[in-house]
């Protein structure tokens, strides 16, 4: 059946997340296991089949979907009328060199040797083979590893970057958000900072969905597929986009929803790992 879902602003509190401003897109199961989108603001929505990604969003808009689920606010959320800025911590901007780790076909190059990582790799989960349980994850949790097949027609492993901070984003064409932020996201990708790698990895959309918006905005950064929610079965979230921030294997931020300045809350995460 055809859902109508009402748009409203939702602020959320995570004690274990970094969270900024945010801005982001629900996601409903249902009763067969799959993810669709859901509205979580008035600027978010399901996008319907004939509308862009660059419409206006509207209050009311219909979702084909099946289930019978609701996008529902727990009890760790605040509504709010708008998105709200909070301060994160201090941190002093300084230039970097162009990236030398990566080759273009985007495998990692002679990575730096002077890194250990600080858990036994023989129990890091990872998404593809199903070893160990998917659970919320938290700052200082161990980062399943995965690999994903690229957009560009390579592929991308986590641990092959685990010589330094890697910026993993869970985003959709459906929802405004991620597609708001990801000009962003491809400007800080773009800049080769040393040490630093990302990866965006649709949420369950189909290659063909993927390949066009990737065409269309000429994007050439790392964009992964996911179509069956293996990997991000291992990175559980209600909201996208969703954004783990990872150094030598182990989560230091989290972002549910998009910051109001994402290249400027990203990069000021990225560059205070690696001073």
């Amino acid at each position: 059946m055809k859902k109508k879902i009402a748009g409203i602003a939702l602020a959320l509190t995570l004690s274990t997340a970094q969270i900024l401003s945010l801005s982001g897109c629900g996601i409903i199961s249902d009763i067969a296991g799959q993810q669709q989108g859901g509205p979580i603001n008035s600027g978010s929505h399901v996008k319907d089949d004939d509308e862009k990604e660059t419409g206006t969003p509207t209050a009311d808009v219909e979702m084909p979907d099946d289930t019978e689920s609701e996008a529902t606010a727990g009890e760790s959320t605040t509504t709010t009328s708008e998105t709200t800025d909070v301060a994160g911590p201090d941190i002093t901007i300084g230039g970097s060199e162009p990236s030398s780790t990566e080759s273009a076909d985007n495998t990692p190059g002679d990575a730096p040797k002077d890194y250990e990582l600080t858990f036994d790799p023989s129990d890091r989960p990872n998404a593809n083979t199903g070893y160990g349980n998917p659970t919320e994850l938290s700052e200082g949790s161990i980062a399943p590893d995965f690999t994903v097949s690229l957009t560009n027609g390579g592929t991308f492993t986590l641990s092959d970057y685990d010589y330094g901070v890697v910026m993993v984003n869970f985003w959709a064409t459906w929802c405004p958000p991620c597609v708001g932020e990801m000009p962003e996201i491809a400007e800080l990708a773009s800049e080769g900072i040393e040490n630093f790698t990302v990866v965006c990895v649709n949420l369950g959309e189909d290659t063909g969905t993927v390949d066009n918006f990737v065409s269309d905005n000429g994007y050439n950064f790392n964009i992964g597929y996911d179509t069956d929610y293996t990997v991000s079965d291992y990175y559980p979230t209600d909201y996208v986009p969703y954004t783990v921030i990872i150094q030598h294997g182990i989560v230091k931020y989290i972002y549910v929803g998009a910051p109001s300045d994402a290249y400027g809350t990203y990069k000021d995460a990225v560059l205070s790992l690696l001073d």
